[in-house]
């Protein structure tokens, strides 16, 4: 798991108003095959929240643009830091060792030799 900062790039300063969703530019971010994007809420803009990255992030592996939604009116400048990403890398599983694990009993889950790797 690692951490990208979201900051924004445009070279004029956007006008944000209260309640009012708007598309900012960032600096373009690259995200590694087979990771997931979560927003950490706690880091986010004075003025509001980044709502959601580039709509198709899992697809094209990178995003420059963000939906940003102010909690008051404002401007935000040019390298404001708008959000914070973890992204956290995945495996892929076959859908058959998922329901092997799960039907295991706990108890017998954790005795297993393979614990915690169950899932390599």
């Amino acid at each position: 798991m690692h951490t990208e900062l979201l900051e924004s790039e445009n070279g004029e300063l956007v006008e944000v108003k209260k309640g009012v969703p708007t598309v900012i530019k960032i600096e373009k971010v690259e995200f590694p095959p087979n990771s997931i994007c979560v927003m950490l809420a706690r880091m986010r803009h004075a003025l509001g929240a980044v709502l959601e990255i580039s709509r198709y992030v899992e697809k094209v592996r990178w995003a420059d643009q963000v939906i940003f939604l102010p909690i008051c009116d404002g401007v935000v400048k040019k390298g404001d830091l708008l959000g914070v990403v973890n992204v956290i890398y995945i495996k892929t599983v076959k859908k058959s060792k998922i329901l092997h694990i799960l039907a295991m009993d706990v108890d017998e889950l954790i005795k297993s030799k393979d614990w915690p790797f169950l899932f390599q």
